[in-house]
């Protein structure tokens, strides 16, 4: 769903506990195309303040793991 305008969702990369952020997708993706290095075995998307955080301010929203 859509977030507000001061929100934007962000991407990180979720490897043994560290989140590495992956970018902003911004507050309304449709769809977006992220490079990830080949070592990244999980992802997690957070909600953050619209300029992102250097570290997730609230639990993920989703988690997955790569195949």
């Amino acid at each position: 769903p859509a977030l507000p305008e001061n929100e934007t969702y962000q991407l990180w990369a979720a490897n043994d506990g560290t989140m590495i952020s992956l970018g902003m997708l911004g507050s309304n993706p449709e769809m977006s195309l992220v490079p990830i290095d080949p070592s990244v075995t999980e992802l997690a998307l957070t909600r953050e303040p619209i300029n992102g955080s250097v570290a997730p301010t609230s639990d993920p929203m989703a988690k997955g793991s790569l195949a």
